[in-house]
């Protein structure tokens, strides 16, 4: 069986997956980290196309970071505390605290910027980005 964008983008940048009983194992091995909600890409799409920017941006931010796929069934028992209301959604963490939430697909720039702040301690101001 043929793996898709997700599974081939876990495999090759060596992302971890996390549930609702190893997120917080996950999370404590401290600094930068990405949780990242998928849901369905059968019913999503665009988390293909963020399985496919995610990489770009760990090695355009010299993979400062790790990423923990959170797995489609962990989602209800996640998703309010994380502040997840749309998917996919990327969960920008430092430590075990959230700095903000990415949306939906973004453009390059947007990326750019809520990354670098991300990276740079700023806290989010809104804490999304989003079009909704």
């Amino acid at each position: 069986m043929a793996k898709d964008v997700l599974e081939r983008a876990i495999e090759r940048a060596g992302w971890t997956e996390v549930d609702a009983s190893t997120v917080d194992q996950f999370l404590a091995q401290g600094g930068k980290s990405v949780l990242f909600f998928t849901g369905d890409s059968s019913k999503r799409p665009e988390a293909d196309d963020v399985a496919v920017i995610l990489p770009e941006l760990q090695k355009s931010f010299g993979n400062a970071f790790r990423v923990g796929v959170v797995r489609r069934e962990a989602f209800p028992e996640l998703k309010d505390r994380f502040k997840v209301h749309f998917l996919p959604t990327l969960c920008l963490m430092t430590d075990d605290q959230p700095s903000g939430n990415i949306v939906r697909i973004q453009n390059w720039s947007q990326y750019a910027q809520a990354f670098s702040t991300f990276m740079a301690d700023a806290p989010s101001q809104s804490g999304e980005v989003a079009h909704v």
